[in-house]
């Protein structure tokens, strides 16, 4: 067994200090981890209220962003020649999905047992703890820490346009759809709007 002198001496010595500096960033990162993130007990009904809150914003925030895609490309397909008036409905895959920040915990016990005979075993305890990173707004409510936004994916679209009975027109019209939608052009349907 070497002694400590023998350690900090000779080849080992960076070996020792690379040890010792890695040692002092992981009690350092314990330490902000608790300063910036402490553990407080959350109730249900707290956590009824967050994921009610979720529901209500995704069902908002889905509404609004397909509507704002819709007229927006009504506004621009009218805009083709002999298009006339056009009316766009789209149709998603899913709805937003958010990626929130979680706090992961865990904790290793090993717990070596022997016997008088000489037997061994080693017992392994891994205790998982993972919290939803929350933020308090300003009213005191809070709020999960929404890391990012994956909006819907755009199933399909369908095109009603004055024009859309002229093959030019609805030939216009799909390619410019799929072209900015991003989605194939089977996908799209071109349908003359009655007048």
């Amino acid at each position: 067994m070497r002694t400590l002198k023998e350690l900090f001496s000779g080849k080992d010595k960076k070996t020792v200090y690379n040890l010792l500096l890695m040692l002092s960033v992981g009690i350092a990162l314990m330490v902000l981890g608790k300063v910036f993130f402490p553990k407080e007990p959350v109730s249900v009904p707290l956590l009824n209220t967050l994921a009610q809150d979720v529901i209500n914003t995704t069902s908002a925030h889905e509404t609004s962003y397909v509507e704002k895609l819709e007229t927006r490309l009504a506004d621009i397909l009218s805009e083709v020649e002999n298009a006339g008036r056009v009316r766009v409905l789209l149709t998603l895959s899913a709805g937003t999905e958010r990626i929130v920040a979680t706090d992961i915990r865990t904790e290793d016990n090993h717990i070596a047992e022997s016997d008088a005979e000489g037997g061994a075993r080693t017992v392994t305890d891994t205790l998982l703890d993972e919290q939803t990173v929350r933020l308090r707004q300003a009213d005191g409510s809070e709020a999960p820490l929404v890391l990012k936004e994956i909006e819907p994916r755009i199933e399909g679209a369908l095109i009603i346009a004055e024009g859309g009975g002229n093959i030019f027109v609805k030939d216009a019209l799909t390619r410019a759809a799929y072209i900015v939608l991003g989605i194939e052009p089977h996908r799209v349907q071109v349908l003359k709007m009655r007048q």
